[in-house]
């Protein structure tokens, strides 16, 4: 086996968490696999980092002693490895077959849109009635709200305007009673000074 397998097969996972018991002939490798199983085991190492350890450890010492029949008994024979390759390649391949027609198909679509220029002028006549509507709506709103606005102002002003005159009223009233009394009081007065006056003429 000249190659390390791909590091995203299923068996390096299964081997450093103890579901795949293979006898391994490389004894530094063995024991390797042993103490990573305990620290996965025991939660010291995730599954991820112990693949990664093993994976190094394996590409560094590739061509260690029985390391490649250490990998053999855990992969299997490297043909049908080959074969895994190949056929994922071929996968690839055909997936990006797959991806050239739907990108045709969708080349072809937009085509076939593009020569059809009534939909877009009805899409955007569409458009504009639309956009007409909702401009007509926005102005019927305006209008409703400064009518509103309109007839607040009017009776704010109205209520002023009935304010200040019964301000008016009530000083006037004031002034009135105000002249009222002072002019009843200077009559007292002159009552009082007539009498005085007549009081010093006839002694009485």
């Amino acid at each position: 086996m000249n190659n390390i397998p791909d590091i995203h097969k299923k068996e390096w996972r299964e081997l450093v968490t103890g579901q795949l018991n293979v006898s391994l002939k490389n004894f530094f490798f063995q024991m390797k696999v042993t103490q990573t199983k305990k620290l996965v085991n025991t939660g010291k190492l995730s599954v991820d980092e112990a693949v990664q350890d093993i994976y190094n450890l394996c590409v560094k010492f590739s061509k260690a002693k029985n390391m490649a029949e250490d990998l053999k008994a855990i992969f299997g024979d490297s043909d049908s490895i080959n074969d895994e390759k190949q056929q994922i390649s071929n996968t690839v391949s055909n997936n990006k077959n797959v991806l050239s027609v739907e990108k045709n198909s969708n080349n072809k679509d937009l085509q076939i849109e593009l020569e059809k220029p009534s939909s877009i002028t009805n899409k955007i006549e569409r458009i504009k009635k639309e956009a007409a509507e909702r401009e007509l709506s926005f102005k019927r709103k305006r209008d409703e709200l400064e009518n509103k606005l309109s007839k607040e102002r009017a009776l704010r002003e109205e209520n002023e305007r009935r304010t200040i005159l019964e301000k008016r009223k009530l000083q006037e009233k004031k002034s009135i009673k105000k002249a009222t009394r002072k002019r009843a009081q200077g009559l007292k007065k002159e009552k009082i000074k007539k009498k005085t006056f007549f009081q010093r003429l006839f002694g009485f």
